[in-house]
């Protein structure tokens, strides 16, 4: 009466291993990506596969995932962000390519990451700086580079 739900496993998902898969998709960027992103993503799966070994993509959990993300967040937090939208965006990839049926990052809410400017002018500096221009040009200029990170 009820047909038996094989797990991720079933036959409509073509069974690949996670280095396998890292290296189709890093050949997949080499041609529609940057190198720097070609390079990230790369990375990233090879300290995936480092975590948790060459395991079949399918066995690839959420639970690992996240096991993966927090063991390197607390000691590098924007690098760990990365990685995240690395691997995310990957595992989007591999449902679309038949070889998951579901992205096991769907759900997972990433820890947020303070957005900090890094400050080479503090703000004291950077009003005692304004305070000397000549103009309101000069200063919108200045203001619009301090506020947007320009060099």
């Amino acid at each position: 009466m009820f047909e038996k739900r094989v797990s991720t496993h079933d036959q409509d998902h073509e069974s690949i291993s996670l280095r396998s898969f890292a290296d189709k998709y890093v050949r997949y960027l080499g041609v529609t990506h940057s190198e720097k992103y070609t390079r990230d993503a790369k990375a990233a799966f090879r300290y995936l596969v480092t975590f948790d070994g060459d395991i079949a993509l399918t066995d690839l959990t959420t639970k690992i995932l996240e096991d993966f993300f927090l063991s390197s967040f607390m000691r590098a937090k924007f690098h760990t962000a990365r990685n995240y939208r690395t691997i995310r965006a990957a595992l989007l990839n591999a449902v679309e390519w038949s070889h998951l049926q579901n992205n096991p990052l769907k759900h997972f809410k990433f820890p947020r990451v303070p957005h900090n400017l890094p400050l080479f002018v503090t703000d004291k500096n950077l009003v005692l700086i304004m305070s000397h221009l000549p103009n309101k040009t000069i200063r919108d200029i200045v203001e619009f580079a301090f506020l947007t990170g320009c060099r």
